[in-house]
């Protein structure tokens, strides 16, 4: 998944989702922090020292999203968890937590993610 950010910026998996008729992803953003619009100083004060930053979010969607190949704005997403994190060690540790292996990421561009 490292190789994957550092080439292209994101990285993607689809996930075995519960609710039936509705799809699941997570995905990871590496980004430089000041190409980002939060504020670190109130709201995430432990990024406020990072050069790079890692955003990682997952969500689901109804099928007929992914079916009629429409793309979605992030407030149309469900269930939708996302955090900044500092680390790519702290990005592993927390896919960890959620059962979700790095080595399973793809490029986005192979993954039928929405956004």
């Amino acid at each position: 998944m490292r190789e994957i950010l550092e080439s292209v910026g994101q990285a993607a998996i689809e996930l075995t989702c519960s609710i039936p008729g509705h799809r699941e992803f997570a995905t990871v953003f590496m980004c430089r922090r000041d190409a980002v619009q939060i504020n670190t100083e109130r709201r995430f004060p432990y990024l406020a020292d990072c050069e790079l930053i890692y955003r990682l979010v997952r969500f689901r969607v109804p099928e007929e999203i992914i079916d009629n190949d429409v793309s979605c704005a992030e407030d149309e997403l469900l269930d939708l968890q996302q955090i900044y994190l500092p680390h790519f060690e702290s990005v592993q540790y927390l896919l960890d937590v959620w059962k979700i292996a790095p080595r399973d990421f793809r490029k986005p561009c192979e993954v039928e993610i929405p956004i």
